[in-house]
C-alpha cells in the first residue's frame, strides 16, 4: 500500500492531542473545561478521558499517516461522551427537582455555551476526517 505524504492536517492533530496537558491545567487552574463539558461531576471520566487523549497524541505523532482514523475514532467517542454527559446531568437535575431537593443549575451560559462550541467542534472533526477517509480510500483504491 502507498503511504501518503503526512500533511499540515495531521501534524495539527498531532499538536491538539500532544497539547492535552495544557488543557487539562487550564481546566484545574481557572476552571474552563474546553474539551469535555459536562464531566465535571464525574472526575475520574474526565481524567480518563484526558489520559487517552494524550495517549491518541502519543499515537499520531508515532503513526502520522493514522490521524485519520484516531481523529475519526476520537471525535465520535467525544460526540457521545457530551451527549451522555449532557442527558446524565439533565437527569440528574430532573431527580433533584423530583425530591424537592436544593441544586444549582448546571446549564449556565457558560455550560451552554461552551458544550454548543465542543459540540461544534467534534462535529466538524467528525465530518472531516470522515470525509479525508473516504477521499483516501478512493485515492488508494484508484492507484491499485
Amino acid at each position: 500500500m502507498k503511504a501518503l505524504p503526512i500533511t499540515f492536517r495531521h501534524k495539527f492533530l498531532q499538536l491538539y492531542y500532544l497539547s492535552t496537558p495544557v488543557f487539562l491545567i487550564i481546566d484545574i487552574v481557572w476552571g474552563i473545561n474546553i474539551r469535555i463539558p459536562f464531566l465535571n461531576h464525574l472526575s475520574f471520566m474526565k481524567y480518563t478521558y484526558y489520559t487517552i487523549a494524550f495517549a491518541c497524541g502519543i499515537y499520531t505523532y508515532k503513526h502520522p499517516q493514522k490521524a485519520d482514523i484516531v481523529g475519526l475514532l476520537e471525535s465520535s467517542i467525544n460526540i457521545g461522551i457530551l451527549v451522555i454527559g449532557f442527558m446524565l446531568t439533565y437527569y440528574n437535575l430532573s431527580f433533584a427537582m423530583l425530591d424537592d431537593t436544593t441544586f444549582d443549575n448546571p446549564f449556565t451560559v457558560k455550560a451552554i455555551i461552551n458544550f454548543s462550541l465542543s459540540g461544534s467542534i467534534f462535529l466538524i472533526s467528525y465530518y472531516r476526517n470522515s470525509w479525508l477517509l473516504n477521499r483516501r480510500y478512493n485515492t488508494l483504491r484508484a492507484s491499485q
